[in-house]
């Protein structure tokens, strides 16, 4: 199967000189814990709520009020949405991350989330296993 037959199409932007107040607003109405940043419509980075929580509130002297590229991770994993699922779920679990941006030509067009490995695939086992080397690998600084 392919990312292209699971990812979420909507996914939610910002660009990346946008207040990081933005971004956090854009995913509580959306109900998402990320958002993709975007420079002139390619995808420069990745915000998701644990970023804004660590890199802004805890840090930032008046919280929401940094702009996006001073808090977005850079060195995102990315697929094609022609990318196998399982070559998906192998770099999710790699790079201990719960979402991948699938894009085309730089342009993002899609999402693959935990959720959408294990409700698409109907494959709970490997969405959790995912789960659980993103978790367990984890370390705390």
């Amino acid at each position: 199967m392919k990312a292209k037959n699971i990812m979420t199409k909507k996914v939610i932007t910002v660009q990346k000189n946008a207040l990081v107040s933005e971004a956090a607003n854009k995913m509580k109405q959306a109900g998402v814990g990320a958002v993709a940043v975007e420079d002139n419509g390619n995808i420069v980075g990745l915000i998701t709520d644990r970023d804004i929580v660590l890199r802004d509130v805890a840090e930032a002297d008046q919280p929401g009020q940094m702009r996006c590229s001073d808090i977005m991770s850079t060195n995102i994993a990315t697929a094609t949405p022609e990318s196998n699922v399982d070559d998906v779920a192998r770099v999710m679990s790699e790079r201990q991350v719960k979402r991948i941006p699938i894009v085309e030509q730089s342009k993002i067009v899609g999402m693959v989330s935990l959720a959408d490995l294990s409700q698409t695939r109907g494959k709970k086992s490997e969405a959790g296993d995912t789960l659980r080397d993103i978790t367990t690998k984890q370390t705390f600084q």
